[in-house]
């Protein structure tokens, strides 16, 4: 491991404090997996659900062909030792192929970079990874989440120690076969950003634990970093009926003349719907154009005319005959069924998570029964118990079902008809 020269490490990324645009990567360097049993390890950050959730509403609904599992092993307070410590208990008794690693807001002790701290915080995080691999699994080490700097006094000073952490993390990946997903660098400009303007929201309210917009501002830096797919889906098409690109659906049906296009599309995907609170945010995020782009283009329309979109006959949106041959991303709009659809999928996902929470803190964290009984005892309340957490699975794996079910697309038909 290189020796760290303790010097302002932050070069922010020079595109208008706005999050950068994720490189153009091959699908399959996409950490994630079809069929994956994923792990999300971490401390209170992770035990919040925020950005896990949206990982995992994200990957249902971008890929709900995969059929995915995911838990989560986050406890409040902990740290990339004490993850080390669990990491049969609590990971690899799940058998997981793929494991995300979300620690060092506690390991850093809240002080300015110190070359001992640093030096402990990269043991453990090598020794987890080096665990985890040799138990099978695919590692992702996650830089953590920034300080929301003006929330907190010294919020700069520590969020020097936290890009210490990212820095060797990277190295730590490359050197021992797992994935850096620098989430930090990302988050800190927007965080910048929003600081400069003097936003009157924030992302972390307490400076560490998120909110909802810090849930999805953590997703989206985790997900791009990843090499996540941008597009939902892409439909062009031409006033005289042509279809010029398809891209991860299919548009049938078409009817077309200068006044009014409509086509059947059938998606592969659903968009991901947002909160008014998490949508504050999407100015920040390029509108979230590099992660849920919902795309409809129309060629040839009159370009001062004004055209109103329906999907199944619920009125969308109004365009200009420009803005539809440039191309605009519905993904923000309400899309009537499509929202619909997708908004159910996240109500059953976090209604699994609270089952899946429960068994967390009862039975794994839990797993040895109260002090004082005999040996027989202690036996026969470890099998009450395995019965238990049999139930649980069972109940889980038919809401995870429910979850994919609800995330199978449907087709739509969408009329684009001019109004004035």
């Amino acid at each position: 491991m290189r020796t760290l020269a303790w010097i302002p490490f932050l070069v922010l990324f020079a595109v208008m404090g706005a999050v950068p645009a994720a490189a153009a990567a091959p699908a399959d360097s996409f950490f994630f997996k079809p069929k994956d049993r994923v792990v999300f390890l971490g401390d209170s950050i992770t035990e919040q659900y925020d950005y896990t959730n949206l990982l995992e509403y994200y990957l249902v609904t971008r890929l709900p062909s995969w059929d995915m599992t995911f838990l989560n092993a986050g406890i409040g307070g902990d740290t990339a030792g004490g993850g080390l410590n669990r990491a049969v208990r609590d990971v690899l008794v799940e058998k997981p192929t793929a494991v995300t690693i979300n620690f060092g807001m506690n390991d850093g002790r809240y002080r300015k970079p110190d070359m001992n701290i640093y030096n402990d915080y990269i043991k453990n995080q090598t020794g987890l990874v080096k665990k985890l691999t040799a138990g099978g699994a695919r590692v992702a080490l996650l830089a953590t989440s920034p300080i929301e700097g003006r929330r907190r006094g010294d919020g700069e000073t520590y969020n020097e120690t936290l890009g210490t952490f990212a820095d060797g993390l990277k190295e730590l990946a490359s050197q021992n076969g797992a994935t850096f997903v620098d989430q930090f660098h990302p988050a800190l400009t927007v965080l910048k950003k929003m600081a400069e303007d003097k936003a009157a929201f924030d992302c972390f309210p307490d400076s560490v634990h998120t909110n909802s917009r810090g849930g999805l501002l953590m997703a989206h830096s985790i997900l791009t970093a990843m090499h996540a797919p941008a597009a939902v889906s892409d439909v062009v098409l031409s006033a005289d009926g042509t279809v010029t690109t398809a891209e991860k659906c299919t548009a049938t049906n078409v009817t077309a003349d200068k006044n009014k296009v409509t086509f059947t599309r059938a998606d592969a995907a659903l968009p991901l719907v947002l909160s008014a609170d998490q949508k504050q945010l999407l100015p920040y995020l390029h509108n979230l154009d590099h992660l849920n782009r919902y795309g409809l283009k129309i060629n040839g329309l009159d370009k001062d005319a004004r055209f109103e979109l329906k999907i199944d006959e619920k009125p969308v949106a109004t365009f200009t005959g420009e803005q539809l041959d440039k191309g605009v991303n519905l993904a923000s709009y309400d899309l009537g069924p499509i929202t619909a659809q997708s908004s159910d999928v996240w109500k059953a996902l976090t209604t699994k998570n609270q089952l899946l929470r429960y068994r967390f803190n009862n039975f794994r964290r839990g797993a040895s029964g109260p002090p004082l009984l005999s040996d027989d005892d202690q036996k026969e309340m470890a099998a009450l118990r395995a019965q238990e957490l049999s139930l649980i699975d069972k109940s889980l794996e038919a809401h995870r079902k429910k979850v994919y079910a609800a995330a199978q697309p449907k087709p739509h038909q969408f009329e684009v008809t001019r109004v004035q």
